[in-house]
């Protein structure tokens, strides 16, 4: 699951607003993925910074691959996501 805040309110239509919301709230689940998967220790904050920064090795195939399930807006201005990543955590 990832979830995001809306972040320019005043100058897209919610429609936009909320598929931005949805790109970002995608960054925090993969952050979190790799979080609890990748081998190197590190914390779902310094993944998540790396992954805004286009930082993305081996494992991007599998971001890539991976389903929505799930968009749930949340008034007023923030979406969670559910994802579906297809890829075997346990070969991280």
């Amino acid at each position: 699951m990832g979830e995001a805040r809306f972040q320019d309110k005043s100058l897209r239509s919610y429609e936009e607003n909320l598929k931005q919301c949805v790109k970002e709230a995608k960054v925090h689940a993969d952050s979190k993925w790799l979080g609890v998967t990748e081998k190197y220790i590190e914390s779902q904050r310094l993944w998540h910074d790396r992954l805004k920064s286009n930082y993305y090795s081996i494992w991007k195939k599998c971001f890539d691959e991976a389903t929505i399930k799930e968009v749930i807006p949340i008034y007023p201005d923030r979406c969670k996501i559910i994802v579906h990543y297809y890829c075997d955590p346990q070969k991280w």
